[in-house]
Formats: structure tokens, C-alpha cells, sequence
């Protein structure tokens, strides 16, 4: 995503840029005459631009960083495997149900990433994408496959960052953490959004309702003990 925006990017102005040309031609600035600075000479656009792009794509996962997966499934295109979760890239009017193809592909995705994404759920989210392409809806084990998709890292730049996350969750302090909320925490850290957009208000009202919370019975009992 970030390359192809450096490429649109490359072929014309971004909005910002544009911004200011209109700000410089127009009235406010009309009667200001702009000097080059020499001393501060600006990047050649083009060529900063290029080599953006050429050490981002330097930076994307091929083969060399997959040798154990590239080896063991070499005949198979992972990419094309993770299309049949997404209806974007399907030709809607070759689907039909049951999808065969995108089944016997599902087996090697499940032989990748170790999860098994059922038939049963397939075939309804095949069903529903074919009623409503627009709006549809998604079996557990459907949805559940996406989001372990969305935690592949496609660069090293990600998979620095997931590093780091880990090594924040996991210190000293919280070493009684289990396997499995190490990996919700990672999960929520990666993908999750951003604390600003997280709601806790439905958190906390389902917190309170299996009392969890200060006027707690056993809580109040302690307190009259002591």
C-alpha cells in the first residue's frame, strides 16, 4: 500500500502539494515574490520518489525470507491461496457452490498457517457472498482465518515492529502472562485499533454486570473485616 502511494505519487501531485501551488497563484500571495533559497537546495522529486520506492520494495518478504515455506510448498501460489477469502478478487459468476477449486486450495492454507477453516462455513460464506456482494455475512471460522491473514507480516519493517511489541509485553514483570493472551495482546497491539478509537464503555459495563467491581460482595466483606 505504501508503495503503490509513493508510485501515484510519482505521476502527480499529492493533495498537499497542490495545496500550495493554488496558495501561491492565488490573490493572498499575489503581491509576494518568491526567492529560491540556494543554500537549502530541495531533493530532485523524481529521484527521491524512485528510490523511496526501489529500497520499500527491498524490504518486502520473497522466497529467501520463506525458504522452509517455499520449499515445502513450492508448486502452490500462496498470494492466489488467500484470494479465495477475499470476493474482490473473485469472478463472481464462476463461483458456484460447492467451489472445488478454492476447497482443495483451502487444505493448503490450512497446511501453512495451521488452522483449519471449515467446509461447512466456506460453503455459507460462499452462499451469502453470492446473494449480497455488498453486504455479507462471515462464519466464525471464515472471519477468523481473515484476521490471521492480516497478521502477516509483508516486510521487515513489520516484522521489527512485532519484535518490539513482543519484548514490551513480554518482560519481567509480566512473565505469568500464558501463550494464549501473549498472542491476544499481539494480536490487539498489531491489528487492534488505536487507543484513541477503543470504546471501553461496552467493556466495562459487561465488567460490572458479572461483578466485577468494587461493590462486590466479597469485596465488601473484606472491607468490614478489616
Amino acid at each position: 500500500r505504501s508503495i503503490k502511494a509513493f508510485q501515484k505519487l510519482g505521476k502527480e501531485k499529492g493533495p498537499y502539494e497542490k495545496k500550495v501551488d493554488e496558495l501561491i497563484s492565488s490573490e493572498t500571495f499575489k503581491t509576494i515574490k518568491f526567492v529560491e533559497n540556494q543554500q537549502f537546495v530541495g531533493l530532485p522529486r523524481e529521484t527521491l520518489l524512485e528510490n523511496i520506492v526501489m529500497n520499500l520494495e527491498k524490504r518486502l518478504m520473497d522466497c529467501e525470507h520463506l525458504k522452509a515455506i517455499c520449499g515445502q510448498f513450492q508448486d502452490s501460489n500462496i498470494l492466489q491461496i488467500l484470494k479465495y477469502l477475499d470476493p474482490d478478487y473473485w469472478n463472481i459468476e464462476e463461483v458456484d457452490v460447492p467451489w472445488r477449486a478454492a476447497e482443495d486450495e483451502l487444505l493448503v492454507f490450512n497446511d501453512i498457517f495451521n488452522y483449519e477453516i471449515g467446509i461447512n462455513d466456506y460453503r455459507d460464506f460462499l452462499e451469502n457472498v453470492l446473494k449480497n456482494s455488498q453486504k455479507y455475512e462471515i462464519p466464525k471460522s471464515v472471519q477468523r482465518a481473515k484476521n490471521i491473514v492480516k497478521t502477516i507480516a509483508v516486510n521487515s519493517a513489520e516484522v521489527e515492529s512485532g519484535f518490539s511489541k513482543l519484548n514490551i509485553i513480554c518482560s519481567g514483570k509480566r512473565s505469568r502472562l500464558t501463550v494464549s493472551n501473549t498472542s491476544n495482546t499481539m494480536t490487539i497491539s498489531l491489528i487492534g485499533p488505536s487507543p484513541k478509537e477503543w470504546d471501553p464503555i461496552p467493556t466495562v459495563k459487561r465488567w460490572l454486570r458479572i461483578n466485577h467491581s468494587a461493590d462486590d460482595a466479597r469485596i465488601k466483606a473484606k472491607k468490614i473485616a478489616s
